[in-house]
């Protein structure tokens, strides 16, 4: 099974963030086997993050997906992308899931309450995006 699109989302922002050249980037995936992201699986893309790491990056988003249980990572993988997708901190989603359900992080949250967020994240990307056309 391949990656979530958070997932690769976060290893381009990594590759970005190192300042890491196309070269070099090729290079390292090729390392664990792989000629694209979308090649990768669970553990390939957790040694790269281990790579991106010994860099200088921290991904605070990843290591929060990575600590869920299974049955709650792929609405944890949806927050990610939307967080990302409109530039938002994962301190956001903390942030509603404390003024909607009194829990201090969002990763603490049953799936109920993840879809809430989820719903809450998705209608924030409408309702700005349609602002910004």
């Amino acid at each position: 099974m391949g990656l979530a699109k958070s997932q690769i989302q976060v290893i381009h922002v990594a590759k970005a963030k190192c300042g890491m050249s196309e070269e070099d980037y090729r290079a390292l995936l090729g390392s664990v086997g792989a000629q694209s992201s979308k090649d990768l699986g669970r553990a390939q893309f957790d040694e790269i993050m281990r790579h991106f790491e010994t860099l200088g990056f921290r991904s605070t988003g990843a290591a929060r997906i990575r600590r869920v249980q299974e049955s709650r990572r792929p609405l944890m993988e949806k927050i990610g992308a939307l967080l990302t997708a409109q530039g938002l901190p994962w301190s956001y989603a903390d942030g509603i899931a404390k003024r909607m359900f009194k829990v201090q992080r969002c990763e603490w949250c049953d799936p109920q309450r993840l879809l809430k967020i989820v719903a809450a994240l998705s209608y924030r990307n409408r309702k700005h995006g349609e602002e910004g056309s």
